[in-house]
């Protein structure tokens, strides 16, 4: 979801109006890291929304996307909602079922197989995530079981066929 974020500079107090699609990220981004810099808030939006806040305070304008800290910003800023700690991703009611399977077989392998690191293979298996259709194809190419597996849980296999 993209959003129009207000970061102020600790070292004195400038206030940068900016777009992004991840604004909690976006503040680690800066140089120096996330302790010299603090997110004041977000409101949804996108480039346009984030020019038109632009024009709002153009009269506290510094430089590029900086802006003078005027009570006039830190008030909006205050009015605003903080950005939220992100929700888990509810997983899919197919990759719920195909867990079971996936917990049998080996995470190194998976890694290997996908292309992808062994924690990522890890957090498949734990279900803390899933894998992109494109990594769900390479498992069943390299997965017999998981091939069968997903033919079972998508109905283009019934168990009564093996």
């Amino acid at each position: 979801m993209s959003c129009v974020y207000f970061i102020r500079r600790k070292s004195d107090g400038m206030i940068k109006i900016g777009f992004s699609t991840d604004a909690s990220r976006r503040i680690g981004e800066f140089s120096g890291g996330a302790g010299m810099y603090e997110m004041l808030g977000t409101i949804d939006g996108d480039k346009a929304a984030e020019g038109a806040l632009h024009q709002r305070f153009m009269q506290h304008h510094h430089a590029g996307e900086w802006f003078r800290p005027h009570a006039d910003i830190l008030k909006f800023a205050s009015d605003i909602r903080k950005p939220q700690p992100r929700k888990p991703k509810e997983l899919s009611q197919e990759w719920k079922r195909l867990l079971r399977v996936v917990r049998t077989l080996d995470a190194k392998q998976i890694a290997e197989n996908c292309g992808v690191s062994l924690r990522t293979a890890q957090n498949w298996q734990a279900g803390r995530n899933e894998p992109s259709g494109d990594h769900l194809v390479e498992m069943m190419v390299q997965f017999p079981l998981m091939n069968a597996a997903v033919q079972i849980v998508t109905g283009r296999l019934s168990l009564n066929a093996l």
